[in-house]
């Protein structure tokens, strides 16, 4: 260390200093390091409030079964009551997402999320059951509802909407047993837990 300081730091304004001097440096510099990381983070934390607050209407949107382009409309009448009521608030609210590619992308990011959670919790079942459901749309597609009924080591019993397969065509047994097939491969279930 002290070969690489002398070769290399020789020149710098430390060189110079007293050890005194260096300490009261070292403390002035970390304190600046302190000082411009703690803006990084109020940053970061205010463009984490802006991105949940972006989710939170999404989630809402796709609740309440409404066109993603009502994001835009949502985020209108929010303006238009910041401005009523606190005006100096106004740019936090603007740098809110709501576009509809916006919202469709979070809608789609938290549906994989529920996804990969329901996955995880039928590979901790010992044991499950489905149950079928099916009907017709008002295009005349027969829809497949897949329900799962999970119990878990600790008798834990979960149970969960598994998937909706639209059956086109026929749907004959051997149709609804295929979906069926392709739905508990998808979700990587193991047939031999399957008891009902």
């Amino acid at each position: 260390m002290r070969r690489h300081g002398e070769t290399q730091h020789q020149a710098s304004s430390f060189a110079s200093m007293s050890a005194a001097e260096r300490k009261e440096a070292i403390v002035k510099l970390s304190g600046n390091l302190q000082k411009s990381t703690s803006l990084f983070r109020k940053q970061t934390t205010e463009a984490d409030k802006v991105t949940r607050a972006s989710y939170e209407v999404s989630r809402l949107l796709a609740r309440r079964m409404k066109p993603f382009t009502d994001g835009d409309f949502i985020k209108e009448c929010i303006m238009v009551v910041i401005d009523s009521l606190c005006p100096e608030k106004g740019s936090a609210f603007e740098s809110v997402s709501l576009s509809p590619r916006t919202v469709c992308r979070c809608i789609e990011e938290m549906s994989d999320s529920v996804n990969d959670s329901l996955k995880t919790c039928c590979s901790n079942f010992d044991a499950f059951s489905l149950a079928l459901d099916e009907s017709t749309d008002m295009k005349d597609t027969a829809q497949l509802a897949i329900f799962i009924r999970g119990v878990t080591a600790a008798l834990q019993v979960y149970e969960e909407f598994l998937q909706l397969v639209p059956l086109h065509g026929t749907t004959t047994g051997q149709d609804i047993f295929n979906a069926v097939l392709q739905c508990v491969k998808q979700h990587s279930l193991d047939l031999s837990r399957l008891v009902c």
